[in-house]
């Protein structure tokens, strides 16, 4: 079932409310101007792909997965599990405000988390899936032009956006075949162990001497050059989506 338009304006009204450390350092006129194009996206989203509300069974959407596998426990959060025709596909939703076709294909062919996620629905149903459909929202960086309220910006995305809406929404469907899934199991079997050889002290960390600086500098620069950790603190917590509720 479709949501009603004033239950979205409300969840985003809502939502730095809830989650006060979403958007850090914007004042109120960048927030109100965020929020908006949010809903004009999001309601237009809705509108275009109006035909999955009715032609696809939804198993789930944002599950949290914890599975045991070969001594390790893996968790995630997969967006959306469904089922067309009666297979299974997983969806997997993006934000970005550049989208570079031909890379991101390449790219999705054996992304981590498509083929993780993909796994990790097997493993913990024993139901086949067929693959991951990969959905992108563009972000479209609207502003204000000269002498233009942020109402008439709104209204001039949404007319954008249904006049060419392929450029603001873009989907791919990535099916993965047994080998695909043989290949993953085996080099995530690889990363697992030396995650856990390095944790154990069994490998030691190296510095990435290419990554220092490039289009935006390493955060932990210094570091690196003076072999210390002082004036580094750690701030927050990864994940806090999977936090565990005790």
């Amino acid at each position: 079932m479709l949501p009603p338009v004033l239950m979205i304006r409300n969840w985003i009204d809502e939502y730095d409310e809830k989650n006060p450390g979403w958007m850090l350092g914007h004042n109120k006129e960048d927030m109100r101007q965020i929020k908006e194009i949010c809903y004009v996206v999001v309601t237009e989203y809705i509108r275009h792909y109006k035909k999955d509300f009715e032609s696809i069974e939804i198993v789930g959407a944002e599950d949290i997965f914890d599975v045991k596998w070969k001594g390790y426990r893996l968790r995630g959060k997969k967006d959306l599990r469904f089922k067309i025709a009666g297979k299974k596909w997983i969806m997997e939703t993006k934000t970005s405000s550049r989208i570079d076709e031909a890379e991101l294909q390449d790219k999705i062919a054996f992304d981590f988390q498509s083929l993780f996620y993909t796994f990790a629905e097997e493993l913990e149903f024993g139901e086949e899936v067929l693959g991951v459909i990969y959905n992108v929202i563009r972000n479209p960086g609207h502003k204000p032009g000269a002498g233009e309220s942020l109402r008439q910006m709104c209204s001039r995305l949404r007319r954008e956006i249904r006049k060419k809406p392929e450029h603001f929404y873009k989907r791919w469907s990535i099916p993965y075949s047994k080998v695909d899934k043989m290949d993953f199991k085996k080099e995530l079997k690889f990363k697992l162990d030396e995650i856990d050889n390095l944790l154990n002290g069994k490998l030691k960390v190296y510095r990435n001497e290419k990554n220092c600086v490039t289009r935006f500098k390493c955060v932990f620069l210094r570091a690196c050059a003076s072999g210390k950790m002082v004036g580094f603190t750690q701030s927050h917590k990864l994940f806090t989506e999977l936090k565990e509720v005790s």
